[in-house]
């Protein structure tokens, strides 16, 4: 993660829907109850409405969402306060990740995207993004980041699939 977060124009991205991100541009972005804040290290669509899809969205309420941008030039973040995003169990988890922090200042975050796609065609283009992420370098690039925890142990994310299922476990190095 040190590495990621020293990437020149390097950015994370916060998917939300439209009446969060209203607030948010009022507010900055608040973490959950348990301090935490679910972010994406890709800025590629396909693999932001994935994520979209399948946490954020509901057919049910969907009125369109919004993709926001935090570029780490704007922001100083510990690379102790990322950690994977574990509770995703689906091809796009190697680019999530848990942002260990109660606020992020609304000046120090981007609109990238107001999307307002049928959700049918939201959902077509994530699922092609899904199929042709599973022998991808972009992939294995994701499962190469090595997390560090607040006592200095570096671990990564392991995934697998078996039966079409994935599925992830942390890894420490030795």
């Amino acid at each position: 993660m040190r590495e990621f977060l020293c990437l020149p124009d390097a950015a994370i991205y916060h998917i939300t829907t439209l009446e969060n991100y209203e607030l948010i541009i009022d507010r900055g972005l608040e973490s959950d109850t348990l301090g935490r804040i679910f972010v994406c290290r890709s800025g590629d669509l396909g693999i932001l409405y994935s994520i979209a899809i399948s946490q954020v969205l509901t057919k049910k309420n969907y009125s369109g969402f919004a993709i926001l941008k935090i570029p780490l030039a704007l922001n100083t973040f510990d690379a102790r306060a990322f950690s994977p995003d574990f509770q995703a169990n689906e091809i796009t988890m190697p680019f999530q990740s848990i942002l260990h922090q109660c606020h992020i200042e609304a000046k120090c975050i981007k609109l990238l995207s107001v999307v307002d796609d049928p959700i049918d065609q939201v959902g077509n283009i994530a699922n092609a993004k899904e199929a042709s992420l599973a022998n991808s370098i972009a992939l294995n690039e994701a499962l190469e980041i090595t997390y560090e925890t607040d006592k200095g142990l570096q671990y990564w994310v392991k995934a697998k699939r078996e039966n079409g299922i994935w599925s992830f476990e942390r890894t420490y190095t030795k």
